[in-house]
């Protein structure tokens, strides 16, 4: 009888043993305040640090940014004034232009939310129907001055830097996202939460309610009690800056604590370059790192405490574990060994860079030697298991469309795509779409029915209106707003294929779709002008080519629309005017010369 007991009881385990994760009870997120009902020391202090103040409404509080004097950044590429101001407790951004001593353009922006916590940057964020962007300037706290944002300096693309979930799910814990858009959030939280580390919390706080504390310890992650590799993944999740490359099928909201980094996404950065968030790769290349295989971050830092409140001294008892007081002379051993140092990326900062190492002898770099650090010199991943050659040519796709768009670049891709076993057809679509090889997109696509990627469409969509097939491109582009129907820049490209096709009213449906989901959109403003222009509604169409221009001053299709009315009405000298206006802003614009001189020379 005791036997069959035991038979019964080990049958029962394996099964239970063996069942699905689905099976399995699974935790859901409960937000940080109802952790600190049990870890208030914890979560006090937590939310002093960098990652507990990374995000947070755009209030007077939470802006480390100096205002008494007048503000005013200029961007002297694109010949643009900025000037930060508070209307009462609204932040606003006035974005203008002087021409012969005149304003000739404003716009004004308020600023719904301010990222990063203030130790060395405040950046600011726009939100229209729930649509997040980027604002231009930003606040860089250590030289206490505002200036253009990251990035923003070689190019300003103004108020249209869209903030997708990348970006937002490491700066900021999880919002809600619409999965059928780009950027479109519905509710977005305040900081990043005690989840984001220690994993999903409901069943944690069920069994510490209950009393049970074994349970309750299960039932949390401990990033300490985590291996090695899934210690570095945690980490390198938010704090390993580069490409990040998703795996088949995953997003940014996947990775969990307690899993490898790689399973979701890989990331690969620039050689030889400094990036602010580099911790981890400099790390890596420290000799403490590669021959003690047990230093992470969390050996240094308390995620629970901010740097700025953690003594030097605890750093120094880390460091004198393995060095011993021989190597102690009663300073900080990371000042010498860990020296702060300016990023390629981000102006007007300085940080610590994490690659442990004998101090150099040379108190300058010189100039040449800055150049030679600039310099890109090809991606490398970091991975703590595999990576594949698809990867590499994903990596090198995704480097070239956002940060160097040179031929070389395309060159490394196609390299490493001949070295793949298989490539999807996605990816030569990605690939050959950048080449601007047309043709060559179009004999790798499939049937529309195959697909499920909305940027995959597009850009069969986009391809094929290059050559004039318009109905080809909506067939694309159809499928693409079908994958991704909050997506306003679809709308704006099938308004436009019907625009050239005559379907007026086809167009006229999804351009106010369009402008309905982001009404601040240049480009569905001015294609509605056309449409009204189509229907000899001249009033209407100068309107939207006007609203067009209001927003981005410098889209020639809308100044050109815009012209060509006033020519129209006989008003030769205020074209003129708006073309020398136009061209000081926009030197060498070819279009905009040619019709100077034929409007200078009569018709």
């Amino acid at each position: 009888m005791g036997n069959a007991t035991n038979w019964f009881i080990g049958i029962i385990f394996l099964l239970f043993a063996c069942s699905t994760p689905s099976e399995q009870p699974k935790a859901t997120f409960v937000g940080k305040q109802v952790c600190k009902q049990c870890h208030w020391s914890h979560y006090e202090s937590f939310m002093r640090s960098g990652m507990g103040q990374s995000f947070a409404k755009a209030t007077r509080e939470k802006s480390a940014a100096t205002f008494a004097y007048h503000p005013v950044i200029y961007d002297s590429t694109r010949k643009f004034y900025y000037h930060p101001f508070w209307e009462k407790d609204t932040l606003k951004v006035l974005e203008f232009r002087l021409y012969e001593g005149e304003t000739v353009y404003k716009r004004i922006e308020t600023i719904h939310y301010i990222i990063g916590s203030g130790h060395h940057t405040n950046s600011h964020l726009w939100q229209i129907n729930g649509y997040l962007f980027q604002a231009p300037i930003t606040f860089y706290t250590q030289k206490q001055l505002w200036d253009m944002a990251p990035g923003f300096e070689d190019y300003n693309v103004r108020f249209s830097r869209a903030i997708a979930t990348e970006c937002i799910t490491c700066h900021n814990g999880y919002p809600q996202w619409e999965p059928q858009s780009l950027n479109r959030y519905y509710a977005i939280p305040s900081g990043i939460e005690c989840e984001r580390c220690h994993g999903n919390g409901s069943l944690h706080v069920q069994a510490a309610q209950k009393g049970d504390k074994e349970a309750a310890k299960r039932w949390i992650v401990h990033p300490k009690r985590l291996s090695f590799q899934q210690q570095m993944s945690l980490c390198m999740r938010c704090h390993l800056q580069g490409v990040a490359v998703l795996q088949p099928g995953k997003t940014f909201f996947d990775f969990h604590p307690g899993m490898l980094l790689d399973s979701i996404l890989q990331v690969f950065v620039p050689r030889g370059q400094f990036w602010m968030a580099s911790h981890v790769v400099r790390l890596m290349e420290s000799r403490c790192y590669q021959q003690s295989q047990q230093l992470t971050c969390i050996t240094c830092h308390s995620p629970h405490r901010s740097v700025k409140e953690t003594p030097l001294r605890f750093y120094n008892s880390i460091c004198l574990q393995c060095h011993g007081d021989s190597h102690f002379r009663d300073s900080a051993c990371v000042v010498c060994h860990m020296p702060r140092s300016g990023s390629a990326d981000i102006p007007h900062v300085a940080i610590t860079d994490h690659k442990i190492q004998i101090p150099s002898k040379k108190r300058y770099i010189s100039e040449k030697e800055k150049e030679a650090l600039r310099k890109f010199l090809g991606l490398q991943p970091v991975v703590l298991t595999s990576t594949t050659a698809l990867m590499k040519a994903k990596a090198y796709l995704k480097y070239y469309e956002s940060f160097l768009p040179q031929e070389s670049v395309l060159d490394s891709a196609y390299y490493y795509l001949q070295q793949s076993d298989e490539v999807p057809w996605e990816v030569w679509v990605h690939y050959y779409f950048l080449r601007g090889a047309w043709e060559k997109v179009l004999s790798v696509a499939p049937d529309t029915s195959v697909i499920q990627d909305g940027w995959s469409a597009y850009r069969i969509g986009e391809s094929a209106s290059q050559l004039k097939k318009w109905h080809l491109a909506l067939r694309y582009w159809h499928k693409a707003l079908q994958c991704m129907a909050f997506h306003p820049d679809f709308y704006s490209k099938i308004a436009g294929a019907y625009l050239a096709l005559g379907k007026l009213q086809k167009a006229y449906y999804y351009l106010k779709k369009g402008i309905a989901l982001h009404p601040k959109h240049a480009v569905l403003w001015n294609d509605l002008g056309v449409y009204y222009m189509k229907k000899q509604q001249q009033d209407s169409a100068l309107y939207c080519f006007e609203r067009s221009l209001s927003l981005d001053p410098d889209y020639w299709p809308a100044m050109y629309n815009k012209l060509q009315y006033l020519l129209t009405q006989g008003q030769i000298d205020e074209v003129k005017y708006l073309l020398k206006r136009y061209l000081y802003f926009n030197p060498g614009h070819v279009h905009a010369q040619r019709l100077l001189k034929v409007v200078e020379v009569g018709f």
